[in-house]
């Protein structure tokens, strides 16, 4: 092997490692940069809302797109939204529920985040706000996520 042979061999070693690095990178880089952001758990936080907790779950479930895991929180409720939300937790298996004692709004949050493994949430307090609205905090965050 001549002089010219090893030289021309070095060459293309160096250009496969380039090669090899590049895409390397380049994926590793795609998981950073271009991949689309994972879908949220939806988390709503609820107190005393026996009145409309029943018409979101269903809402939410019943709707045309496929629904992901929905977890409902319930602050410490005095009123039957607890059981409410056991009946509910029958009827659709997707549905998760965590109780929590009557507790500030962030506490409670806090004590979620430390339980729910998700790559992102969408935390809603839904103890102020009525069912049409939550869906509508829901859908404004899919059509973000998909434009």
């Amino acid at each position: 092997m001549g002089v010219s042979d090893a030289i021309i061999l070095t060459f293309i070693i160096i250009i496969v490692i380039f090669g090899i690095l590049f895409c390397y990178y380049r994926k590793s880089l795609s998981y950073c940069v271009d991949e689309k952001s994972p879908e949220p758990e939806i988390v709503i936080f609820v107190r005393n809302a026996e009145n409309e907790i029943e018409g979101l779950v269903r809402e939410y479930y019943n709707r045309p797109v496929n629904p992901v895991e929905l977890w409902i929180i319930d602050c410490g409720s005095r009123d039957q939204t607890p059981q409410i939300l056991e009946m509910l937790s029958r009827q659709f298996s997707e549905l998760r529920l965590f109780f929590l004692p009557d507790m500030y709004l962030e506490l409670c949050m806090h004590e979620t985040i430390k339980h729910i493994n998700a790559p992102a949430l969408l935390l809603i307090d839904g103890t102020y706000l009525k069912c049409k609205d939550i869906l509508q905090l829901i859908d404004n965050c899919r059509l973000r996520k998909m434009s």
